[in-house]
Formats: structure tokens, sequence, C-alpha cells
């Protein structure tokens, strides 16, 4: 989850190095740390992107252009206008 897409306002992603503090305190035994990295890499490993080649990156996907046609149109009657 790498960038700050709530601008930090849940916190800090990786918690600001609580969970090491924890783990070198004995709050969180250090079987509880590889548990939580075993879960964090086994989709990783499972789905094989260690041993596929990553698809090339494409920079320019997504332009904010919209290429649609102009839809709007005037539906008030020609005798609104008088009355506003």
């Amino acid at each position: 989850m790498p960038g700050s897409g709530t601008g930090g306002v849940l916190g800090d992603f990786w918690g600001n190095g609580a969970l090491v503090d924890d783990v070198r305190n004995g709050s969180v035994p250090e079987y509880m740390l590889d548990q939580m990295v075993y879960r964090l890499l086994m989709p990783y490993y499972h789905l094989g992107q260690n041993e596929t080649e990553l698809p090339e990156v494409i920079f320019n996907a997504n332009t904010g252009t919209y290429d649609a046609p102009d839809r709007t149109r005037n539906v008030r009657q020609p005798t609104t206008p008088a009355l506003i």
C-alpha cells in the first residue's frame, strides 16, 4: 500500500514502528510477526509472481481525457428566459 491515499487521516499504514517496538519489548511474540509476514507474502508466491515477468508499465493509460460527444442541449422553452 504505497503512498498516503487518506492523507494520514486514518494513521500511518505501518504503525510508525509500533509493531517493531512491541516485538522487541515482548508484547507481541516473534512467531506472531512471522505469521503476519507469511500471510502477507503467501498470495505472492502462490500466484507465481516471483517466477513470472511483470507486465510492461503503461504510463499514458489514464490521461484524464473524456472523448465522448457533447450531449447537452437547451431544453427550455423560448419563453422561459423572460420569466427568469
